[in-house]
């Protein structure tokens, strides 16, 4: 069964690491910090720390793989 999460659900079940898709090569991301002004998360690539963006704390994540 694949198991997907809101983003400001993971910290509460204990992940760290998450992917936007369940194919087997799509990258792999976290949490940087939560952004206040625009109540949005900063994430980044856990590949490339310098490749970030800002999503919504709302978006659906996919969380069930082994990394």
């Amino acid at each position: 069964m694949e198991q997907y999460l809101k983003l400001n659900e993971l910290k509460k079940n204990d992940i760290t690491f998450f992917k936007f898709s369940n194919k087997p090569n799509a990258s792999v991301w976290f949490i940087n910090h939560y952004n206040n002004g625009s109540k949005t998360y900063t994430i980044s690539k856990h590949e490339d720390i310098g490749n970030w963006r800002e999503v919504k704390t709302t978006k659906e994540v996919f969380v069930d793989f082994e990394y």
